[in-house]
């Protein structure tokens, strides 16, 4: 993907988390966006029957990273999932108070990135993204 439109993808994917609600929520929602995430974060969905629902997303080239379509990453109902969105060395911090999660996300030579939600993992999805958002320019 040129930089200029993994850019552009990546400011549709943090518009659409930052519109994001608990009430806004569905299964079908909330997958299709976290198809959306796995997407701007590099996964690749590749046609493959030996895997379970006859899709394989990998991610990565040495080691590739694989997981069947029925199994693949949830970053917005899965907090350990939304943690792998982070950029590698990036430093980042989550604080949950009643319902409301304000995450950071910083390299340590630059600027420092939020993400506030009602969900802890579509906040540092937020912030995370808009992390790769800065490192892609």
């Amino acid at each position: 993907m040129a930089e200029g439109a993994e850019v552009t993808a990546l400011d549709a994917v943090i518009d659409k988390l930052h519109k994001w609600t608990l009430a806004s929520g569905s299964f079908h929602a909330d997958r299709q966006l976290a198809d959306e995430v796995l997407l701007a974060d590099g996964w690749r969905p590749v046609p493959d029957p030996t895997f379970e629902g006859g899709v394989r997303w990998s991610i990565g080239t040495n080691p590739e990273v694989s997981m069947g379509d029925t199994n693949r990453a949830h970053p917005i109902n899965d907090l350990n999932a939304a943690v792998g969105v982070v950029p590698f060395k990036a430093r980042w911090s989550l604080h949950v108070t009643e319902a409301r999660a304000m995450a950071k996300c910083w390299m340590l030579d630059g600027a420092e990135f939020a993400g506030i939600s009602e969900r802890p993992s579509v906040a540092l999805l937020i912030a995370a993204l808009k992390l790769k958002r800065a490192l892609a320019t």
